[in-house]
């Protein structure tokens, strides 16, 4: 409950300031694959998610940005070292909403880099 507050007043700090705190989150989804359990980790920007990836020792060339949401996946032994490290545990809908987030903002640094392509799109 304490996260989800953390959360909340972030949003309230941002409307009422402008001031924009950045989190990276790591869900608790457990997926096990080739013989390893693993979750998800996202940012509330891509930017920040790339940098925490990177103190956390992860590869750029992991990330998946072709997904439903942007993400890296993490072992279980990286989540808590994320943890660790300053990340929060979050819930699925939060996860879900910063990849779309980080998906919106991808597309419109695609748009600025490449305003030729906006043009095949339609």
């Amino acid at each position: 409950m304490l996260l989800k507050r953390c959360a909340i007043c972030a949003r309230i700090l941002h409307r009422r300031t402008g001031i924009q705190l950045v989190a990276v989150y790591v869900d608790s989804e457990y997926i096990v694959w080739r013989g390893k359990t693993w979750c998800h980790l996202v940012a509330d920007s891509t930017d920040e998610l790339h940098a925490f990836a990177r103190r956390l020792g992860l590869r750029a060339s992991w990330f998946q940005s072709k997904n439903r949401y942007p993400h890296y996946d993490v072992t279980q032994f990286l989540q808590q070292r994320a943890l660790a490290m300053g990340a929060i545990l979050a819930d699925r809908r939060t996860i879900v909403e910063c990849g779309r987030k980080m998906r919106a903002e991808m597309a419109e640094q695609c748009e600025r880099e490449h305003p030729a392509l906006v043009l095949f799109s339609s």
